[in-house]
């Protein structure tokens, strides 16, 4: 009975110390972040750190860049501009074994923009965008602004809220939710859409310098997404005006 007791002891000894050898350390294993950098105007080269550390230098492309990091390890995915400290975003990513992260960065100095790009599949009874504003200090000088989506109610006339609210918008930083509207009502009918200004701290209605507007149309693009850049013209008035990418 010793016997057969001690040799289902080795045995199990033996199978562990077996299977053991056959499974690598986590570290032994490596996972991969695409990055793409779009190409819009006046985008620089990017430099690429995780951890505090330069692992690549990164072209204004449409060609997503990737790079392999070893699993198992969180950290933070640092862009700065190139060959300077002036960071343009950050992320805190943990990296999988044998999985992509895939990131899109969109830096524009001419546009006033920086931020992550979270594209998603539109359908062609859709429209998608993601939201960004660079009104200028002369005519908006406030730290953060609420947006309101709206749309005319084609029952009744009258200017209901869709739902979503981007809050505490931040002056040429992309808004990290991107907006997915449908083109027609229930009854088949076109919606038109628009934007409504709320000083975040107050709450109160952000107006054109006449005092009076606050509601400016939102442009549609059917079936693609898009980046939404809200500025104002020479005169102070919104100007909502559509990227492309």
């Amino acid at each position: 009975m010793r016997l057969f007791t001690y040799s289902i002891i080795t045995f199990i000894i033996i199978s562990a110390l077996s299977c053991s050898k056959g499974e690598l350390p986590e570290e032994h294993f490596f996972g991969k972040v695409d990055v793409i950098l779009a190409n819009l105007p006046n985008t620089p080269d990017v430099d690429l750190y995780f951890d505090g550390k330069k692992i690549n230098s990164i072209e204004p492309s449409n060609t997503s860049v990737s790079v392999v990091l070893p699993a198992g390890r969180s950290g933070k995915l640092a862009f700065y501009k190139a060959s300077t400290d002036s960071l343009i975003a950050d992320s805190m990513i943990t990296v999988l074994p044998n999985a992509a992260i895939a990131l899109k960065l969109a830096y524009s100095e001419g546009i006033g923009l920086k931020g992550f790009v979270t594209s998603t599949p539109v359908s062609p009874d859709s429209l998608a965008m993601q939201i960004f504003e660079t009104l200028s200090d002369t005519y908006f000088p406030y730290e953060k602004l609420d947006l309101h989506i709206i749309y005319v109610n084609n029952e009744t006339g009258n200017l209901d809220e869709t739902g979503f609210v981007l809050k505490g918008l931040t002056k040429g930083t992309l808004y990290p939710q991107t907006i997915v509207l449908p083109l027609n009502d229930a009854s088949g009918m076109p919606v038109t859409y628009g934007g409504r200004f709320v000083n975040s701290e107050t709450g109160a209605p952000v107006t054109q310098p006449d005092g009076v507007t606050d509601i400016f149309a939102l442009p549609v693009d059917p079936g693609k997404f898009y980046l939404l850049n809200i500025h104002d013209d020479p005169s102070g008035s919104f100007y909502p005006e559509v990227i492309n990418l």
